[in-house]
């Protein structure tokens, strides 16, 4: 489990460096740190979701994902 979320992990903060790298991407100082972020704020929907089912609203959370990513461009 551990390997997996590594590699999850580095592929994110692979994929923002690269677009900190191509200026596409401002406003994240630390790739890394990005990237287990956005994990940890996956994980946490996810783990909502399954808790309430009915009080989490999956597309809402979405776009909300969505814009604050589009953001960082």
């Amino acid at each position: 489990m551990e390997g997996r979320d590594r590699r999850y992990r580095f592929a994110i903060a692979r994929t923002v460096a690269a677009g900190i790298a191509d200026g596409i991407i401002a406003g994240v100082r630390d790739p890394d740190a990005y990237a287990a972020a956005l994990a940890g704020q996956v994980r946490g929907v996810a783990v909502a979701a399954i808790i309430d089912p009915g009080g989490i609203d999956l597309r809402a959370i979405r776009a909300e994902m969505e814009y604050a990513v589009d953001r960082l461009a």
